[in-house]
């Protein structure tokens, strides 16, 4: 990965090293003080200062510019006792990113910026990877308190079998099946306790769908339902692939909104850019994907996770939420397609621009455009 001539490799190696903080801070050359005593070092307008406190070390991380539209607040981030360098200017990068989004930052915080993005490389890599589905909330709902009350899982516990085909979610406990709507990849076969299961999920669930994915956490396989977390086994379906599985969606209704004029422009672009359109889901998510990919960067991660939870959502709420002004809720162009041209990349960039500047009127302390 490379970025402005500067790539992974260049960061030396001994900032990959875990040491004790303190040594750490010395390899970062944090040899000024601050007016308490404590390690301090400047990059421009950014003072970081470092110091211990109970179980942990503190970084107070100060903007020191004048500017008439943000005033930047001190941020107090509590960092390990042993850290790897490299992870310091990590966080400080991260902390400081919006004021690098037309230049560039100085050279340590470039490294820290190509650790971050690197880390977010495999992550997504690692959540592209995993089982995941979006079931019906009520239906979904509906299903589990059935096979709650109809077993004595208190005194006897089981398994309960999830696994999906055709656009439903199968759920099976005992003797019983019964399926719920379903989308997403879950080739394979979830298992987990029945005393586990109804115990953690809540009666009532927020978000429009129940969204479910399998992974590993360290050493432990963790299932995910509707955010709450289970333990679980997971076993593969050796015959599933990625071909099979989009045979077995072409009897699938299109999605209405893909006929709209954002959505059409995204497949043109998506296929401009030889990437196959999926008209399961919203073509100009999955453009904005694409930009998340190959153009733009996601600063925080608050991005990636929002875009994988729109997924989720009924197509006409997203199309909604791209095509209104949150101030006035008037509506408005998703995109300024005078910007946009024929460029597809230009595309899936205003897009992902969209979404990201809609999230700094609902998020608080989120990196905004400068």
């Amino acid at each position: 990965m490379e970025t402005n001539r500067v790539s992974y490799s260049d960061i030396p190696s001994e900032l990959l090293k875990e040491l004790p903080v303190d040594d750490a801070l010395k390899r970062l050359e944090f040899f000024e003080t601050s007016e308490c005593g404590l390690p301090k070092r400047s990059w421009g307008p950014i003072e970081v200062i470092a110091g211990p406190w109970i179980w942990e070390w503190k970084l107070i991380i100060t903007i020191k510019i004048k500017n008439d539209r943000f005033i930047y607040l001190p941020q107090e981030l509590a960092i390990g006792l042993n850290m790897r360098p490299i992870d310091i200017l990590v966080i400080i990068y991260c902390a400081c990113a919006s004021l690098f989004w037309k230049e560039d930052p100085p050279k340590e915080l470039m490294w820290g910026k190509i650790e971050w993005e690197r880390y977010n490389k495999k992550r997504r890599e690692e959540y592209e990877r995993r089982p995941k589905l979006w079931a019906e909330k009520s239906f979904f709902r509906f299903c589990i308190s059935y096979l709650e009350k109809k077993y004595d899982w208190p005194n006897e516990d089981f398994d309960v079998e999830f696994s999906h085909a055709d656009g439903q979610l199968k759920i099976k406990a005992k003797d019983a099946i019964i399926c719920c709507p379903a989308i997403g990849t879950f080739n394979g076969t979830l298992t987990v306790s029945a005393r586990q299961l109804f115990r953690r999920l809540p009666k009532r669930f927020v978000s429009p769908t129940v969204f479910i994915q399998v992974f590993k956490r360290k050493d432990e396989l963790i299932a995910t339902i509707g955010g709450h977390a289970i333990p679980a086994r997971w076993t593969e379906n050796p015959a599933s692939s990625k071909h099979a599985a989009t045979e077995e969606l072409i009897g699938i209704v299109p999605i209405p909104q893909n006929s709209e004029k954002l959505n059409q422009e995204s497949k043109k672009a998506l296929l401009a850019l030889k990437q196959h359109p999926d008209e399961t889901g919203l073509y100009c998510l999955q453009l904005a994907e694409w930009s998340l990919k190959h153009s733009l960067e996601d600063s925080d991660g608050r991005l990636t996770t929002t875009l994988e939870e729109m997924k989720g959502w009924k197509p006409s709420n997203v199309m909604k939420f791209l095509g209104t002004n949150l101030d006035t809720k008037e509506l408005e162009d998703a995109v300024p397609w005078n910007k946009v041209k024929d460029n597809p990349a230009e595309l899936a960039d205003q897009i992902l621009l969209t979404i990201h500047d809609k999230l700094t009127t609902q998020l608080s302390c989120y990196p905004r455009r400068s």
